[in-house]
């Protein structure tokens, strides 16, 4: 349908709708008159569970991620019969789902889909400290680093960073991951992001600044996450910074998810004024450190008191 003709049939559905009643029965007709003779369009369902993917590292988690999205199927095809009343049963099940079974980190994501096929990516990976991991756990960050020099401070959850911009090429995928604030805080911001922005040409498009995750479980752990949106092509849509009810638009999103210049701070050895021989560092009477070549006064903001040190 080429323009004119759909100029012709917008303007003939206005006539044939206008003044018409909103009950039910008409309201299903006006719109499948609308998607069928305005918008060429016969079957008003264009997004299917067929369309989605999914890699999960055991047979359960597949079976739970399955079952829900066929809930969901459900659920849509209810919404959509109430509509345009066609009637849609989703019983027996007639659909399929990509659910793959295995090692995200261990897999080539082209062999459960061509990275040219797909729009989007978005999932929740796990979060793992580094002094907490499996043996097998830091055998899949030295497969996914392998080329990298430091990295074993990363979070687990870093490699699914890396994995998806080698995966995404120069393809326009959207990626948004659920990931634990560590990544954007210390030492990590440099290891991380100096390498996807400068050699991979990653662009923060939105973030979820640090927030508690909460859940209806008894014994919840409280992990602060954030949640960042990139992409590794150039987007001129409007980056925006999300900190709790509020947003801002921002002119660039760096590693610290400033509206700020892409600039990182690298980790040192030694102090710049010489003043402190150990910066943070938790002693056996939990208590701070200072080694001083001179007297000199630590003042904490918001606190009366001065604390002298010698």
């Amino acid at each position: 349908m080429n323009t004119n003709t759909q100029k012709q049939a917008a303007k003939a559905f206005v006539q044939e709708w206008s003044g018409k009643g909103y009950e039910k029965g008409e309201t299903q007709r006006f719109w499948l008159s609308l998607l069928h003779n305005v918008f060429g369009i016969d079957d008003p369902i264009k997004v299917s569970i067929n369309q989605f993917y999914g890699i999960e590292i055991n047979d359960f988690a597949c079976s739970v991620a399955q079952t829900a999205l066929w809930i969901a199927e459900s659920q849509m095809m209810q919404e959509t019969d109430e509509i345009v009343g066609l009637s849609l049963d989703p019983l027996p099940l007639k659909t399929y789902t990509n659910i793959h079974e295995g090692n995200a980190l261990r897999m080539d994501w082209n062999e459960v889909v061509p990275a040219a096929e797909l729009d989007y990516i978005m999932g929740n990976p796990p979060f793992i400290g580094h002094q907490w991991r499996s043996l097998s756990q830091v055998e899949d960050m030295d497969t996914v680093f392998a080329e990298w020099d430091k990295y074993g401070k990363l979070d687990y959850v870093a490699a699914w960073y890396k994995k998806a911009v080698e995966y995404i090429g120069h393809n326009p995928i959207l990626t948004a991951f659920v990931s634990t604030n560590s990544l954007v805080q210390g030492e990590s911001v440099a290891t991380l992001w100096k390498p996807l922005f400068e050699k991979y040409g990653v662009e923060i498009l939105f973030a979820y600044r640090t927030f508690v995750w909460n859940s209806e479980a008894t014994d919840k752990a409280h992990v602060h996450c954030i949640i960042i949106g990139f992409s590794t092509y150039h987007s001129e849509r409007k980056r925006r910074i999300y900190d709790g009810d509020s947003s801002t638009v921002a002119s660039n999103i760096n590693g610290y998810l400033l509206d700020a210049p892409s600039v990182f701070i690298q980790n040192r050895g030694t102090s710049y004024s010489q003043i402190y021989q150990f910066g943070r560092l938790h002693s056996e009477q939990n208590a701070l450190l200072l080694v001083a070549q001179r007297c000199f006064t630590v003042r904490i903001p918001q606190c009366s008191t001065d604390y002298g040190a010698h």
